[in-house]
């Protein structure tokens, strides 16, 4: 539980707590009147800053967005999609292929500086009638931002790996294919809305 959650349970048990004879004085209904205000003004400041932090933080950072992705492997273009870079660090994918295949992925990114970027994005392998087939595999990226910051291009690689966590440091590597990575962003077009 954070800080701002234990303040609150505090100012609730206060306010729940009655004096010996069970009556609230006035001195002690005065005293709660003034943590009750104290503990939502307290609520109202965090949550502007986590707010202006957020914004801050998407503003600070021009890879959060939606991105049109092509990733070539070994000189094929294998991959397809739609991905969500946000502001907490996450990544979310739609690819263009068949939705028993497993085409939604969840991945992580992280600044390296200088407009580049690095992201981790596990992959669990299905067969064509949506079964898991025992491999899981790691795609990840080094890109770096354009000067415009409106597409992305850099290294990808795609490491296969025999059974279904692909972070286990005993794992077996099934294979390891490189290749790239290019982007463009996606915007809003005004003038085609209704």
């Amino acid at each position: 539980m954070n800080l701002f959650g234990t303040a609150i349970i505090a100012v609730f048990a206060t306010v729940l707590r009655k004096s010996r004879n069970g009556e609230e004085t006035m001195k002690r209904r005065h005293g709660l009147h003034y943590s009750w205000r104290l503990a939502m003004l307290s609520a109202v400041a965090f949550l502007t800053m986590a707010a202006a932090s957020s914004t801050t933080n998407a503003a600070a950072q021009p890879i959060v967005g939606l991105w049109e992705v092509t990733v070539t492997l070994t000189g094929q273009p294998v991959l397809d999609s739609f991905e969500t870079w946000s502001s907490d660090g996450t990544q979310a994918e739609t690819a263009i292929k068949p939705v028993l295949s497993g085409n939604v992925c969840l991945g992580l990114w992280t600044s390296l500086g200088k407009q580049s970027y690095g992201l981790t994005h596990p992959v669990y392998n299905f067969d064509d009638t949506g079964t898991a087939n025992g491999t899981s595999a790691n795609l990840m990226y080094r890109v770096t931002l354009s000067h415009g910051n409106n597409s992305f291009s850099g290294n990808a690689s795609l490491t296969v790996f025999d059974g279904i966590d692909p972070f286990d440091p005993a794992a077996t590597v099934l294979a390891t294919f490189t290749g790239t990575v290019t982007a463009k962003r996606i915007t809003v077009n005004k003038s085609q809305l209704p």
